[in-house]
């Protein structure tokens, strides 16, 4: 109907497109801790949440610890780390701009 405006649909497609692949890949990461899960033995942030998970699901309490959760939370953890780091390096670049003598 507006062929000029094209351009904005083409970006909401790879937003979309990009969320998928981040989901994929997490999903990945949580279908491999699951298989190498040790109760005992929790490596990370996903490790003690599925275990927790567990717990909550031997006492049948569908609270807070589901999939969705787990997954909206470490997604979540990606962004901010990736906003942290590219902010550091922003500035970093930006201060050795105006002081070549910190090179």
């Amino acid at each position: 109907m507006f062929p000029m405006l094209g351009f904005l649909f083409g970006a909401r497609k790879k937003v979309l497109k990009n969320k998928r692949e981040l989901n994929a890949f997490v999903n990945e990461n949580f279908i491999q801790s699951l298989s190498n899960l040790d109760e005992n033995d929790a490596r990370n942030f996903i490790d003690s949440y599925l275990i927790q998970q567990q717990q909550e699901r031997k006492i049948q309490n569908n609270g807070y610890f589901h999939h969705e959760n787990l997954e909206e939370s470490v997604i979540n953890l990606f962004m901010a780390g990736t906003e942290t780091v590219s902010s550091t390096l922003f500035w970093a670049f930006t201060l050795m701009m105006k002081y070549p003598l910190i090179q």
